[in-house]
């Protein structure tokens, strides 16, 4: 999701993890000192993920990340928009049920 605050622009991570979740997870897999994808976690740096938002872009699903969908006004209206492939694999979820 992109906002803007104080006349800049930022990037945050739509997907939460609670912070207790990802401590534990860090804890288990305390090895890994660099990439991580699993358990809804994709960044580069497992042990310093950059999640809180002190002006600056969050991610905890940075590595994850397939395409940009643009700017828009609400999620209804990137749904809306029939050019996106999500809106078409969704339409195909939905003849399904």
């Amino acid at each position: 999701m992109k906002c803007f605050f104080e006349d800049k622009r930022y990037e945050l991570e739509a997907f939460i993890l609670d912070q207790k979740y990802l401590s534990n997870l860090q804890k288990k897999f305390a090895n890994c000192t660099g990439v991580f994808c699993d358990y809804g976690v994709a960044v580069k740096d497992f042990q310093h993920p950059i999640v809180d938002f002190d002006r600056n872009n969050t991610y905890i699903q940075s590595e994850g990340i397939k395409q940009d969908f643009g700017v828009y006004d609400s999620p209804d209206e990137l749904l809306k928009n029939n050019q996106t492939e999500y809106y078409q694999q969704l339409k195909l979820l939905m003849k399904c049920q």
